[in-house]
């Protein structure tokens, strides 16, 4: 099989498609079977779509306590004896 065109939304050729299918259609493919005499036209589609979940190490980066400002203003008050 060959793939001979690809086809995304706005392009003329896929307007039924689109209708069909929405915005989670994100383009159409049309495919040649020479040996078979046929034409088959497949689409992709978004099936799912969910926030990205944080990484682990992200998440520890943030549970560590993070340091502000300087640390000279502590200081001020401390002596050397």
């Amino acid at each position: 099989m060959k793939t001979m065109k690809r086809l995304y939304p706005g392009e003329n050729g896929i307007k039924k498609l689109l209708r069909k299918y929405g915005d989670d259609l994100l383009y159409v493919r049309y495919q040649y079977d020479y040996e078979k005499n046929m034409r088959y036209t497949t689409v992709e589609l978004i099936v799912d779509k969910a926030p990205l979940q944080k990484r682990i190490s992200e998440k520890a980066a943030e549970q560590q306590p993070k340091v502000t400002g300087s640390l000279i203003p502590c200081l001020q008050g401390i002596h050397p004896t």
